[in-house]
């Protein structure tokens, strides 16, 4: 079975990445699995001859890929499972310490249709939840599920059935915010959520759960409001109502924490605006 691994990085080197290094210190052979890194900028990125032999030694095809414009992450997700084909998709992010456990997990190449390992933040477990408690199932088609995408696993199987429903795999409309959450959304839809399976986990960085500086809380305000604003024009729901009613509620008291002008531009146009931007293949690198 061929294996078929993304690292996606912002702002990190391969030298800097987490995920990589970890990667790197299992000393584990990957049996010619192909891994993709790809730099989502703002800057473009020359990794070091000695990291791409050290991953070459691990018997790891290496490709990079780099677009300095921060594409949508929908995009980098849907190119890489069409141009990258395998029999199991792995998705990361660039700041996961994953776990030997975790990769032994994945090299035993279990048929798995979709995996969700557990995310640990400071060893304590964070992901995945069902019914917005953390769960490790087993899970129903009835359970709303979610985690973050980094260490989500996809098979072949499950990426055809998800693409011949809606066109793609991951939501196009979505950027940044949402599109891991449309994804289980989408795989809940299709009687899917039960075929989830728990994985091995490993330690992430979540920014959210870190200080932040001004510009960037106003940048995260930002990104929820589109988030809302796509989820209530695609993925409606009675939560969702009640939530921008409570949100209108707190307008004059000027404590509603989403930008109105964002969210309902999002609603009407109906995608991100980072979504305008030119097709991916002609911001790679």
């Amino acid at each position: 079975m061929k294996l078929s691994i993304l690292i996606v990085a912002y702002d990190c080197s391969m030298e800097n990445s987490a995920t990589l290094t970890s990667i790197l210190a299992s000393k584990l052979g990957f049996d010619g699995a192909r891994l993709c890194f790809w730099n989502n900028g703002p800057h473009y990125m020359n990794p070091l001859p000695g990291t791409l032999a050290a991953l070459a030694e691990q018997s790891l095809e290496v490709s990079i890929r780099q677009t300095c414009q921060n594409a949508p992450l929908s995009w980098i997700y849907n190119y890489f499972i069409k141009n990258f084909p395998g029999d199991q998709y792995i998705i990361l992010d660039h700041d996961s310490t994953l776990s030997n456990e975790y990769l032994q997990h994945l090299l035993a190449r279990k048929k798995t249709v979709l995996g969700i390992p557990t995310i640990l933040v400071e060893g304590e477990p964070q992901y995945p939840r069902a019914n917005r408690r953390f769960s490790l199932g087993p899970y129903t088609n009835r359970d709303d599920v979610f985690s973050i995408g980094s260490g989500l696993l996809l098979s072949h199987k499950a990426t055809r059935c998800i693409e011949n429903a809606y066109g793609n795999i991951f939501d196009d409309n979505f950027a940044l915010y949402g599109v891991d959450i449309s994804f289980f959304k989408r795989i809940q839809k299709l009687g899917l959520t039960e075929k989830l399976e728990p994985l091995p986990g490993f330690e992430h960085s979540l920014s959210r759960l870190k200080p932040e500086t001004k510009e960037l809380k106003h940048f995260r305000r930002v990104e929820k409001s589109y988030y809302f604003g796509l989820m209530l024009r695609h993925y409606p729901s009675l939560r969702r109502l009640r939530i921008l009613l409570k949100q209108l509620l707190r307008l004059p008291l000027g404590r509603n924490k989403l930008l109105f002008t964002k969210a309902f531009k999002a609603f009407l146009t109906g995608q991100h605006e980072r979504c305008r931007l030119p097709p991916l293949e002609k911001l790679i690198h």
